[in-house]
C-alpha cells in the first residue's frame, strides 16, 4: 500500500462540509496520529505556541491519560482549521472547558450543554465518507492501494522524512 498524495488529501478537503471534518482530516495528515487516537483528545490536550514566522500551531498530547502519551504538532493550516471548529461550537452556545472533547459528537440544540467525544468507529465513518465522495479511492488501479485511515499516516512519514526529520523520530508520533 501506499500514502496518499497532495492532491488527494486536498480533494478530500474540498468536499468536508463541517469543520470538524476539516479537522479530522488536517490532523490524520499534519500530526501523523492514528484514527484511534483522534476520540482522546481533549481540548486541555492541545497548548498554542507561536512559529518563527508568527503564525501559530498547537503542540497536542496525545493519549494524554495513557502511559504511551506523546506530543505532536500540527501545522498552521490545522491549527486555524480548529480555531474556526472551536469558534462555531462557542457561536451555537457550548461553553468551552479543557476537559470537553476536540471532536464531539454530533449535536442538536437540546445537547449542545453536554459534549460526549465522537467514537472511533464514527471517525473512521467520517474518513471513509470523506475518502468516497472525494472521489479519490475511484483513482485507485487495485483494491487496497490505500488503506482508508492509514494512508494519512504514511503520508505524514513520508513527508517528515523527505523535510529532514529523522526517521527515529518520525516513529515516536
Amino acid at each position: 500500500d501506499r500514502a496518499y498524495t497532495i492532491d488527494e488529501i486536498q480533494k478530500m478537503l474540498s468536499v468536508c462540509s463541517r469543520t470538524r471534518e476539516r479537522v479530522v482530516i488536517h490532523l490524520l495528515e499534519s500530526t501523523g496520529m492514528r484514527v484511534g487516537a483522534i476520540p482522546t483528545i481533549k481540548i486541555g490536550d492541545l497548548s498554542p505556541k507561536s512559529t518563527k514566522q508568527g503564525g501559530k500551531i498547537y503542540r497536542i498530547e496525545v493519549y494524554s491519560s495513557s502511559a504511551e502519551c506523546y506530543y505532536s504538532y500540527c501545522n498552521p493550516e490545522t491549527a486555524k482549521v480548529i480555531d474556526e471548529h472551536l469558534k462555531e461550537r462557542t457561536d451555537d452556545g457550548e461553553v468551552l472547558r479543557s476537559d470537553s472533547p476536540l471532536i464531539r459528537e454530533v449535536y442538536s440544540s437540546l445537547t449542545v450543554k453536554r459534549p460526549r467525544p465522537v467514537s472511533y468507529p464514527h471517525i473512521r465513518y467520517i474518513v471513509s465518507r470523506i475518502v468516497k465522495l472525494s472521489g479519490v479511492r475511484d483513482t485507485f488501479q487495485f483494491t487496497g492501494e490505500v488503506k482508508c485511515a492509514r494512508g494519512f499516516r504514511k503520508f505524514y512519514k513520508t513527508q517528515s522524512e523527505n523535510s529532514g526529520m529523522k526517521p527515529i523520530n518520525v516513529e515516536l508520533t
